[in-house]
């Protein structure tokens, strides 16, 4: 009898194929609206299901993961100048920046947008590159002894 996938990690899977395709165009679009707060939470969104996804297939007997940790073991394997604009200690990092746009709205200008996005779309490629596809997820998960 299959095992189940976590139910988040099923909703990570359909975000992740749902927007394949759509989402560098919505942040195109974002940006030439001067939008690059939320042009960038578009990337940081697929970057966050990807991640979550990545800790859950190391170690899937676990429950899947409710907040990101900088120490899991395969951010070692990222590009590391792209890696520490994402996520390193400092306050004007990707993540805090995240942050500061989500719960305190505040705008990110043309400048920082230039800053982030491409060092995004380095640790969003090198993460899809090293993300399993669902079939061998639920393949794991069935090999896994209660």
């Amino acid at each position: 009898m299959a095992k189940k996938l976590a139910s988040k990690a099923v909703e990570a899977f359909k975000f992740l194929q749902n927007t394949a395709l759509s989402y560098p165009i919505r942040v195109q679009a974002l940006n030439g609206y001067g939008e690059y707060g939320y042009a960038i939470l578009n990337i940081w969104n697929r970057i966050e299901a990807t991640l979550k996804l990545l800790h859950y297939y190391d170690d899937i007997k676990e429950k899947y993961p409710e907040k990101l940790n900088t120490k899991w073991g395969f951010l070692k394997k990222l590009n590391n100048d792209a890696l520490d604009i994402i996520f390193s200690k400092n306050k004007n990092c990707l993540w805090k920046v995240r942050n500061k746009i989500v719960h305190q709205n505040a705008i990110i200008t043309k400048e920082q947008y230039k800053h982030y996005h491409p060092n995004a779309v380095i640790i969003l490629d090198e993460l899809t590159a090293i993300l399993q596809p669902k079939q061998k997820f639920q393949e794991k998960l069935n090999r896994t002894r209660n």
